[in-house]
């Protein structure tokens, strides 16, 4: 029988793992191998775990977050025989297992780690020191491991944007000379980051359609400093929407590079503390770990064939010229016929996606009309819209719009709640305050009850289904709510016993207490447990909002006026 070590941090994340450890090794025994557990005592325990037993086993398996999954990594670079590594994420944000395409769900990560589905990754070296996917300094690096345990067990991943507010009103320049074969620059940066990953701290990077985990190539994103919020907005439109050509930072690819600063500069490694140095070599160690991979997209799709040459050495297309005129310096007629594709490429794809946009924008409309005209919700057909547009009947839309619809969502619902937010009176709150809390709750509750009560009768559904059903049902779609009482408040309906006001502001709460009882109710009928400290997360979300809302308007504040101060000195 085939031999599985497995290596568990008991304190990860918010000990998930430990309700599922009998469903892991149930998953792990019926893939036909002989389960050994260690639970990790401390600090590098895991290191040293893996690095002495690594011979004994036939394969390896990690549970616990990016930190956790670095020590195991470490240990098998140290040992003699590396057996195939799996990783089942249970820690804050598991980035490295979105970059493997492996599942949140501790029993499905255990059936990929015993599957035979594996992937030669690239591990890094930051000086001594061995990495898998990140290394970082500057602004918000610190976050990842300045976090307390005990913060990110309670708070999750808006632990570290706690943390993040925190460290902006302290952001470092640090005067830095970076080398590599391809670039060499020197300048202030207010951060770095050598990556190997779709995401970092949960969020993408700035061009995941180039990255490979395998390629032998790291992504380098330096940073400028910014002078002021308006530069800081331009930096994020450009980060956000992938400008890898932007004035406002520096990105490119390579195997090998180094930083030099005149003070100790602080990193991060996979969020784990880096160390305080001058001088940082970092080295890609290509294809060095073998690990169990899930949705292997990002590492096989992205493997372009070598189509450029430049004498006898053979050019990755990652490194192609865009502009057609830079094409002198290679010598085939090859060359210059990739590269020309590799710009209408480039070229075709954003017309495609601004095509996508006007067929949305225009039909949208056109829809919204004719359904206002007949006496429907405008919304309703700008849904039709969506519907006959997207993939299950027309299939109009460009597939790089579509992968970002769920950020596209995500900014629609900030920008209506800010502006249902922004119209709110504190006045008003007062005078409706037990009013309004009633109504974040309340109505929701009446609502899933009668569906446990009645769905189970009527539609002939388990108890648990007709729980996640009313949670649907019991949701408030801001778009519905937001305008239509806004459109109230300004014709004077409601206003003088501030009904509008009660409604907008018991909606926005409404949806955060649905939205945990959904999670819940979901992760019973999976088989998942649901601990209590899931449902204080609804009193803890809203505090946290409030306290992060008045935080983050104190310092925009404080930005804004020394802005408006330095121009009016200029002027």
């Amino acid at each position: 029988m085939k031999k599985l070590l497995w290596i568990v941090n008991p304190h990860a994340g918010r000990g998930a793992i430990a309700g599922k450890v009998v469903d892991c090794v149930s998953t792990f025994q019926k893939a036909g191998y002989d389960v050994t557990l260690y639970a990790t005592q401390g600090t590098k325990d895991a290191t040293r775990v893996a690095r002495e037993r690594a011979a004994e086993f036939d394969r390896i398996v990690c549970a616990g977050g990016d930190g956790t999954l670095n020590e195991v990594v470490t240990g098998l670079m140290e040992a003699q025989t590396r057996p195939p590594l799996g990783y089942i994420p249970a820690g804050t944000t598991n980035d490295f297992a979105l970059s493997l395409g492996i599942p949140k769900s501790p029993v499905e990560a255990a059936a990929v780690a015993a599957s035979d589905n594996l992937q030669a990754l690239d591990i890094g070296m930051f000086n001594e020191r061995y990495f898998n996917y990140i290394a970082a300094f500057g602004v918000f690096t610190e976050v990842s491991y300045a976090t307390p345990q005990q913060t990110k067990n309670v708070f999750g991943r808006a632990a570290y944007i706690i943390e993040g507010v925190k460290s902006l009103t302290s952001i470092r320049e640090h005067h830095m000379c970076v080398n590599s074969a391809e670039m060499t620059v020197e300048d202030d940066f207010i951060f770095g980051m050598v990556s190997n990953t779709v995401s970092v701290g949960g969020f993408k990077t700035i061009s995941t359609d180039d990255v490979a985990l395998d390629d032998g190539l790291y992504e380098v994103l330096l940073v400028y400093p910014v002078e002021n919020p308006m530069e800081l907005q331009w930096l994020a439109n450009d980060l956000l929407t992938g400008n890898v050509d932007s004035s406002r930072f520096v990105y490119f690819r390579t195997s090998q590079i180094t930083f030099d600063a005149k003070n100790d500069v602080l990193w991060t490694l996979d969020g784990e503390f880096g160390g305080a140095v001058k001088h940082a070599d970092i080295t890609n160690f290509s294809r060095a770990i073998t690990f169990i991979a899930g949705d292997t997209k990002i590492l096989k799709t992205q493997r372009k064939p070598d189509i450029i040459t430049k004498g006898n050495e053979v050019l990755p297309w990652r490194i192609l010229p865009e502009p057609l005129e830079k094409a002198d310096d290679f010598c085939t007629k090859k060359t210059c016929g990739a590269s020309a594709f590799f710009m209408l490429r480039q070229k075709w794809r954003e017309k495609l996606m601004l095509t996508s946009l006007a067929y949305v924008f225009l039909l949208g409309m056109l829809l919204g009309w004719v359904f206002s005209r007949i006496g429907l919700p405008s919304l309703l057909g700008m849904l039709v819209t969506g519907i006959l547009l997207g993939p299950c009947v027309l299939n109009l839309l460009d597939p790089a719009l579509l992968g970002i619809s769920a950020d596209l969502r995500q900014l629609a619902l900030i920008i209506i709640l800010t502006r249902a937010g922004l119209s709110l009176n504190i006045a008003d709150l007062k005078r409706v305050g037990r009013p309004a809390v009633l109504m974040c709750f309340v109505p929701a509750c009446f609502e899933i009850c009668g569906m446990v009560l009645l769905a189970p009768k009527m539609l002939g559904i388990t108890a648990l289904e007709a729980a996640v059903m009313g949670a649907v049902i019991a949701a408030v779609s801001p778009a519905v709510i937001v305008p239509k009482m806004l459109r109230l408040m300004e014709e004077g309906y409601g206003t003088a016993k501030s009904i509008p006001q009660m409604i907008l502001a018991g909606a926005s709460v409404d949806d955060v207490f649905v939205i945990v009882l959904f999670t819940a109710f979901t992760g019973i009928s999976q088989g998942d447990t649901v601990a209590v400290m899931d449902f204080l997360q609804v009193p803890l979300s809203i505090l946290l909002g409030i306290a992060c809302g008045a935080a983050l308007g104190h310092l925009l504040a404080l930005l804004f006026r020394k802005s408006i101060c330095a121009i009016r000195q200029r002027c």
